[in-house]
């Protein structure tokens, strides 16, 4: 079953095989993309139903039940709400991946980190830019190009995380050397899958199994390759295994925050505050103080030197909550949903595998993970007072 038909439903048209051929030449004739299989069915998308039904008006076919999620929802009409839940989960799921979450500028350079972003974001990088829509070679080239600073710089990507890495031009436009000298590791355990380097020597090849803090590329040059010291670079892709896990308590105490009064409001131009309204009478000393500061943006690109501070007491209340087996489950599903997405902010999804287990006191549901992630990360070391090269 293709992903979208799970997602969206689907339902099989079975026919005999004497009648293969008018079916593929009624699937030809009306532009109706769906493959025979060899046992005689095709797998119908439950939104273009109707469609199909019209195509094979007067003929002998035989319409299964509805499969995928919306099919395992109403067979399980008491627990509708799970399932309803990991429907938009899984449709969340697939949005959110599609989307830059995070621009991240790695590793040292002179170049201030905003002048970076401001580049960035200009050449259209920025968090809440879609993937698809992303050229990171034109993202490269436009930086490049408009920046007097910048003499390179590479873009990856690692699940919804965006890593940008600068060098900075001298003053004869050559790239500037860095001084320092330094070990690639690996950040966690796994097995190497694509090792590429730009300097340095790689001690690991793919295939190889690494623990957590093992030499990957060396920046400490062998006397027979020419001897030295460099900064060591380049990108190591591992495969490592992740597990994210969370326990729902069928009765907790959740804490109910409400805004209360309103103490403060001003407008900040130009980083100016021009204050509109203050009280602070009223408030009791028990009651936190939230300030929060909108700056205002037209046409979601446009920056205007104008923002909304306010400030206002909050008013917290407890309530128990008592959760059956439907809403422990639907909340777990959420709750583990988040959590999932921080463990693979930086990685590739491989493969999954998720269940779930009821207790006494409340559901426990765990995801077992095998992603694809950068497990590089630079070391810096002190060459020894009068070492020679190599």
């Amino acid at each position: 079953m293709k992903p979208l038909n799970a997602l969206f439903g689907c339902v099989r048209i079975s026919f005999d095989e004497k009648d293969r051929a008018r079916v593929a030449n009624i699937l030809l004739r009306e532009n109706l993309s769906s493959e025979i299989n060899e046992h005689n069915y095709i797998e119908v998308p439950l939104f273009r139903l109707k469609r199909y039904k019209n195509a094979f008006s007067g003929m002998n076919v035989i319409y299964g039940e509805i499969r995928g999620i919306p099919g395992i929802a109403l067979k399980n009409k008491s627990r509708f709400g799970v399932f309803a839940a990991m429907a938009v989960l899984a449709v969340y799921y697939i949005l959110a991946f599609s989307v830059v979450w995070d621009v991240r500028v790695e590793g040292s350079s002179p170049i201030d980190e905003y002048e970076i972003r401001d580049e960035l974001y200009s050449s259209g990088l920025r968090a809440g830019s879609f993937w698809r829509s992303l050229s990171r070679d034109k993202v490269e080239s436009d930086v490049l190009s408009s920046s007097d600073r910048i003499g390179w710089i590479n873009v990856n990507r690692r699940g919804t995380v965006a890593y940008v890495k600068v060098g900075e031009k001298n003053s004869t436009g050559e790239l500037s050397a860095n001084n320092g000298y330094s070990n690639i590791v690996a950040s966690e355990d796994g097995v190497i899958e694509e090792i590429s380097v730009k300097s340095g020597i790689a001690m690991v090849k793919a295939g190889d199994t690494v623990s957590k803090g093992q030499l990957l590329i060396s920046g400490i040059i062998p006397e027979e390759k020419g001897g030295g010291f460099v900064r060591a670079e380049g990108e190591v892709i591992g495969r490592i295994y992740r597990e994210a896990s969370v326990t729902v308590s069928s009765v907790e105490t959740e804490t109910v925050r409400k805004q209360g009064e309103m103490l403060e409001l001003s407008v900040k131009i130009f980083n100016f505050p021009i204050n509109i309204y203050k009280n602070y009478g009223k408030i009791k000393n028990e009651y936190a103080i939230i300030e929060s500061e909108e700056t205002i943006v037209l046409f979601n690109s446009v920056r205007l030197p104008l923002a909304i501070s306010k400030k206002y007491s909050e008013i917290n209340t407890e309530r128990v909550i008592s959760r059956n087996d439907t809403e422990l489950s639907a909340v777990a599903s959420r709750r583990l949903a988040a959590i999932r997405m921080l463990k693979l902010s930086d990685a590739e999804l491989l493969k999954i595998s998720t269940e779930g287990a009821f207790s006494d006191g409340g559901y426990t549901m765990r995801s077992k993970m095998t992603v694809l992630a950068d497990i590089g990360e630079e070391k810096y070391f002190v060459r020894e007072k009068g070492a020679e090269n190599g």
